[in-house]
């Protein structure tokens, strides 16, 4: 049977798409809001020396809220308060590398104007 994991909204850049169409484009398929203020926040290699992979990391708040489009990735949406993600981390309840990196530099830099959201 399958692992349910948190994560945060994330994929590849198509052909001729700019990094910040991505991260809308993403958003978007795996959580149904479109999002304004986006904000670069980082560029990471999450995987140095064995993968050139590299991951672009934004912060963005929601402008409207609609239904989730990627339906066969994605099981919910769940808005959480900042002070339960990082309860979430803490106790390690996700494994992903990815999103706990991205979670940490957003909670360390990005300044966070949408409430508890």
């Amino acid at each position: 049977m399958g692992h349910l994991e948190w994560e945060i909204p994330a994929g590849g850049v198509e052909d001729g798409e700019s990094i910040e169409d991505a991260a809308r484009r993403e958003v978007m398929e795996e959580t149904g809001c479109t999002v304004k203020d986006l904000k670069f926040l980082c560029s990471q290699n999450p995987s140095n020396g064995m993968s050139d992979q590299v991951m672009h990391v934004f912060g963005a708040e929601v402008d409207s809220e609609g239904c989730i489009k990627d339906t066969d990735e994605v099981a919910e949406k769940v808005w959480m308060p900042i002070a339960e993600v990082k309860e979430l981390l803490r106790n390690n309840q996700t494994n992903d590398g990815i999103a706990i990196l991205a979670i940490l530099y957003a909670l360390t830099f990005y300044h966070f104007t949408g409430g508890s959201k």
